[in-house]
């Protein structure tokens, strides 16, 4: 049994990592992307440790991440990329892997899914990389992991086989984005989104690209549910 694993899952950080420069304003960067509460509550419906950390300013206080690190030793580090915050995860990935060499990287979101074989190629401390929509792909993997499975199966996954980059099928995106738990149960935030997706086709924008131009909708009763689990604790 490794270091933060018991018998009811994983130890997992998902982590919202900072920018290599710091940005005339940071609102678009400040805010923990939402996905990362989809995954962890959908970690924590199946047993799992998960604590979400927004790091997106942590780089003026690095002994913080190493205490964190040796503190939690988890088993798992789930990092969300855009192309600006590439490399603080990055950096935290090689902290996190000096610090617990057998802990699992993976890197997730727009910057990694478009840039899946650069980061492969040059970043070992990478382990993994979820294209597209993460949370089955993550919950497969985990589950992988814990029964010292291999995950060579799991789509939408990028992994290293045999020392060579191989990247699964993508995976077909949910029908019913109602299924995955509400993450209003296991933690508070104060954005919300009602649908996944876009429809439209922007020159300058990855979602064409990332969400294919689909749109998919919670019901009214799933979103008014969030709006007022989160209100009952003051949001």
């Amino acid at each position: 049994m490794r270091g933060g694993q018991n018998e009811t899952g994983m130890k997992i950080f998902l982590i919202n990592p900072y920018c290599l420069e710091e940005r005339i304003t940071d609102y678009d960067v400040r805010v923990v992307p939402i996905g990362l509460y989809y995954i962890g509550a959908l970690l924590r419906e199946h047993g799992h440790e998960c604590t979400i950390l927004n790091w997106f300013d942590i780089q003026s206080r690095p002994h913080e991440i190493r205490e964190a690190m040796l503190q939690h030793r988890p088993d798992i580090i789930g990092l969300s990329i855009l192309h600006a915050n590439r490399w603080g995860g990055i950096d935290i990935a090689r902290t996190a892997k000096e610090l617990l060499p057998d802990t699992r990287i993976v890197f997730g979101g727009p910057g990694a899914t478009f840039l899946w074989r650069h980061l492969m190629d040059n970043f070992p401390e990478i382990d993994f990389i979820i294209k597209g929509e993460g949370e089955q792909t993550f919950l497969e993997l985990v589950e992988c992991l814990q029964n010292e499975k291999s995950p060579d199966h799991v789509s939408g996954l990028v992994l290293r086989r045999n020392g060579r980059v191989v990247c699964n099928p993508a995976r077909e995106f949910m029908q019913d984005i109602d299924s995955l738990p509400n993450p209003a149960r296991y933690f508070s935030f104060q954005h919300v989104v009602s649908s996944r997706g876009c429809p439209y086709n922007c020159t300058f924008c990855g979602s064409p690209t990332f969400w294919k131009r689909r749109v998919r909708f919670h019901s009214p009763e799933y979103f008014v549910d969030q709006l007022e689990l989160l209100h009952s604790r003051g949001i």
